[in-house]
């Protein structure tokens, strides 16, 4: 996980032993430019000033990086959800983690934030290498296979009609 935090955040080292305990390496940036667009999972620590600024640089570059808000309370987590809930557009893959005092909470959730990355890599991954299978050869463009639809200007088969009612047409 890249986590762009100053390096004399208190916050940076939880974070950082929360990530080794859910399985995570971080490797720490000091500003925006640093951050490649291919990165699969970006940690924005709580001594960001503008956090929003991060999603908005990395739809800029392009990034599908999930982004993990890290927020120093439940009051900042919330107007920071109420941001990314504003502008649907800003930040499509997102998480927000608000770091409390019990190290086990953080690194649980920091668990289930791998698990859904290592779910969403091989969402992709097999999405890309899925091919047709031999069995099942390939249609004609031009061949239908299907039976055609009805018409309305073709009246009903005998059949399909209750006894004793005629035939209408709205063109009658």
């Amino acid at each position: 996980m890249l986590l762009l935090d100053a390096a004399d955040s208190e916050y940076a080292a939880r974070i950082e032993h929360a990530a080794n305990d859910a399985g995570l390496s971080v490797q720490l940036l000091d500003n925006l430019e640093a951050m490649p667009a291919d990165a699969p999972l970006i940690g924005v620590g709580p001594s960001i000033s503008e956090p929003l600024n991060v999603a908005r640089h990395m739809r800029g570059i392009g990034g599908q990086a999930l982004l993990v808000f890290f927020t120093d309370s439940s009051s900042v987590r919330d107007s920071l959800q109420a941001e990314l809930l504003r502008d649907p557009f800003l930040c499509a893959r997102y998480e927000l983690i608000a770091i409390v005092d019990n190290r086990r909470h953080l690194a649980s959730r920091m668990g289930r934030v791998v698990d859904h990355v290592q779910r969403h890599l091989h969402a992709v991954s097999s999405s890309r290498g899925r091919r047709r299978s031999i069995s099942k050869p390939a249609r004609s463009p031009g061949v239908n296979t299907r039976a055609p639809a009805p018409s309305m200007s073709q009246p009903s088969p005998p059949c399909a009609r209750p006894a004793g009612k005629k035939t209408s047409s709205w063109r009658s």
